[in-house]
Formats: structure tokens, C-alpha cells, sequence
């Protein structure tokens, strides 16, 4: 990659992070949000985080929007992405499985709460983990 591409690169990150780190300050500060809400939110988040605001996919499965996030990511089609999903540390977890867990840390962290980590890595869909993190977000 081009120093001018990955310069675009680097700072579209930045902001996708910016604004998932806005999104979720807004929300611990909403005395009126709501369940559905935080739902809303946390797919906003979630879409700003993998780098899919732009072009938003029609899904809310979590593994999902990990794996086109890392197909994009990669530059090719998201059936693609299968043939990269070994990642070197993490005792050989997949890199959309590595994708998911530093998803739901940096959620835990953003939103203020602290859902039971068995319960966590088995949500499958956004409304999922916005009902763990709407009941275990600190007060």
C-alpha cells in the first residue's frame, strides 16, 4: 500500500474510533436512554468499531460484522476472508474470533459494564449483547 493510501487508511480508523468512543460517552450520559436504545447505539458502535458505517450490511449476527469487517479490511469478498482465519497468537483463535473479543472489551469498557464473560462470548446478535451490557452497566 501507497503511504498516501495508508495515511486514508490509518485515518479513517481514527475516526471510525472517535466516533464509536462518542457514541457510547453519549450514551452512559443519557439519563433517558433505553433498552432499545442502547440497542440502537451499540449497533451504531459496533458498525463505527469494524469500520462498516459507510456501507452498513444487513445483519445484526455479530460474527457476521466481524467477518465482513476483516473481509473489508483485507480488501477482498468476505468468503475470502475463511482462508485467513488463523491468526498467529491466541492459541490459533480465528481472527474473527480474536475480532469479537476485543469488540466485547472495548464495549465492556466504553459502555461502563461489566456482563458475565461466559454470557458475553456467546451473544450472537447486537440485541443480544446490548441486553448484557443494559444489565450489567455500572449505575
Amino acid at each position: 500500500m501507497d503511504a498516501p493510501r495508508l495515511e486514508a487508511a490509518r485515518a479513517r480508523i481514527r475516526r471510525g474510533q472517535a466516533a464509536a468512543a462518542a457514541l457510547a460517552a453519549a450514551a452512559r450520559e443519557d439519563p433517558g436512554l433505553t433498552r432499545a436504545g442502547l440497542t440502537e447505539v451499540l449497533r451504531r458502535y459496533i458498525l463505527e468499531k469494524f469500520l462498516l458505517a459507510d456501507d452498513p450490511p444487513g445483519t445484526d449476527e455479530l460474527r457476521e460484522l466481524a467477518r465482513q469487517s476483516l473481509a473489508r479490511s483485507l480488501r477482498m469478498a468476505p468468503e475470502l476472508a475463511a482462508l485467513y482465519d488463523t491468526s498467529a497468537g491466541c492459541s490459533s483463535a480465528g481472527s474473527v474470533d480474536t475480532k469479537l473479543a476485543l469488540l466485547l472489551l472495548a464495549a465492556q469498557r466504553d459502555f461502563r459494564a461489566h456482563p458475565d464473560p461466559a454470557r458475553a462470548v456467546r451473544a450472537r446478535t447486537v440485541d443480544e449483547l446490548a441486553g448484557l451490557l443494559w444489565a450489567s452497566r455500572e449505575p
